[in-house]
């Protein structure tokens, strides 16, 4: 009979450690120790039980309860285990949650955490504090009533977005906000708060409100400009029309004049005296002058008119440049100046206008003949340049060109324009009209000088596609 009660006993003492580790949860972890359990209860409600068996169920009661012992010093470990990592993990976001006060409190610009049912501030800063000190208590709250369109919307879309608020502060000066509001998903994809971030935009809209102010002048300014440039226009194409009366109209009577001295000096030449002869040379100069003027006068005019086109041709440019040299070659060669080429081996091929290449080429070997004293030298030289493009290069040993005219050199009656070294005329057009011949033929000219040393011209023209 001690021995049955000992067994009750027990099978209290594993009842209640059941009772204690819940046996709803762990009835799947220890379904043997509650058969055992019920297996000995079973019996002791039996009359007659043997002592072999009262012995056999005490010694597996034994043994499933110090099984159950053994289980629930491992199962205390890992609740320790656990515990400590669970503080450590606190530790963590305690940390975290800190260094993100921190960084948001670092802010300059207002930032604060709103519910996403109620709208109320959960954080915020003090830039969020300053915010309300400068437009009062119930700016913000009014802020988000008159704008809850934008919050909602964020919420239905779960995309942030922005808006602008104009407002006035306490000291009654205008102000312009920007408000970006960030919603804030969580597991679930469900948003419990809502991040809003405001910049102070007022003087950022000051400064778009003059940029739109300026360009309204610039506007203004360019519209009178238009009408100014078209007068311009009108005034340049009745000049050029004036000058091209003119021209023509010069050109009869200064071709009789011209006519008339060569007469007198055919049949009068011999008898005339020497101070005669002297007068009849200069009108005959001014004449050939006269001509050359007005020949330049009438090329600007035609360059000039609005419906003027160039019909071109693929030429090989060295030589049309070798043609150009044949007249000037005699010319060099009384004034003592060497002229020199460097050409390539094989052709190269431009499209361009023959006579008006040949005008430009002219132009530009008069002229460094012109400025070269005696004992100088010419170089005149092609080369292939980068892009598909050919150069031309007109150098001089001549007496150069003062740095503050070459900005001028390429203007119509230009300053720039001087006598040559054995005291050549110029009209003031020649370079002007030589830049308008390069520029119809897609290319484009300038120049390097130095005084006492010499200039060179640079010429670059588009290489044809038969090259």
């Amino acid at each position: 009979m001690e021995n049955i009660f000992k067994i009750e006993k027990i099978i209290k003492q594993v009842e209640g450690f059941f009772m204690r580790t819940k046996r709803g949860k762990y009835q799947n972890i220890y379904s043997k120790e509650f058969e055992t359990l019920e297996n000995a209860q079973n019996l002791l409600q039996k009359e007659s039980l043997s002592k072999e068996e009262l012995l056999n169920q005490f010694k597996i009661l034994t043994e499933s309860y110090q099984s159950l012992l053994n289980d629930a010093a491992k199962i205390t470990k890992i609740g320790d285990y656990f515990q400590q990592k669970l503080l450590t993990v606190n530790e963590i976001i305690k940390e975290q949650k800190q260094f993100l006060e921190q960084v948001i409190e670092s802010l300059s610009h207002p930032f604060c955490v709103l519910d996403a049912k109620t709208k109320e501030i959960k954080m915020a800063n003090s830039s969020q504090n300053k915010l309300t000190n400068d437009f009062g208590e119930e700016f913000f709250s009014n802020l988000i009533y008159n704008n809850n369109f934008y919050f909602e919307k964020v919420i239905s879309t779960q995309k942030h977005l922005s808006f602008e608020h104009f407002g006035t502060d306490k000291n009654q000066q205008n102000r312009y906000l920007a408000i970006y509001i960030f919603p804030l998903i969580h597991e679930g994809k469900e948003i419990s708060e809502l991040i809003t971030y405001v910049l102070d935009i007022t003087e950022q809209k000051k400064f778009e409100q003059e940029i739109k102010e300026k360009n309204e002048k610039l506007l203004e300014a360019n519209e009178i400009i238009k009408v100014q440039y078209k007068k311009v226009q009108k005034l340049n194409k009745a000049k050029d029309e004036i000058l091209g009366i003119v021209a023509h109209d010069l050109r009869n009577p200064i071709s009789a004049i011209k006519w008339t001295v060569e007469l007198i000096f055919e049949d009068y030449g011999k008898s005339l005296e020497e101070e005669q002869q002297e007068y009849i040379q200069i009108i005959d100069n001014s004449c050939n002058k006269m001509n050359i003027l007005i020949n330049d006068l009438l090329e600007v005019s035609k360059l000039e008119a609005e419906n003027y086109t160039l019909p071109t041709a693929t030429e090989n440019v060295i030589a049309l440049i070798k043609e150009s040299l044949i007249s000037f070659r005699e010319i060099s060669a009384n004034k003592g100046i060497e002229l020199v080429t460097s050409f390539p081996q094989e052709p190269v091929f431009i499209l361009a206008n023959r006579e008006k290449f040949w005008q430009i080429s002219n132009n530009l070997i008069s002229n460094a003949i012109k400025f070269t004293n005696t004992s100088g030298k010419i170089i005149i030289s092609v080369q292939e340049f980068e892009n598909k493009q050919v150069l031309l290069k007109f150098s001089d040993t001549g007496i150069g060109v003062p740095e503050e005219k070459i900005p001028i050199i390429f203007d119509k009656f230009t300053k720039a324009s001087r006598k040559g070294t054995e005291g050549e005329t110029s009209t003031g057009l020649g370079m002007s009209i030589t830049k308008q011949l390069v520029e119809l033929h897609n290319g484009r000219i300038w120049l390097e000088s130095e005084v006492g040393k010499g200039t060179t011209f640079f010429v670059q023209f588009p290489v044809s596609e038969q090259n």
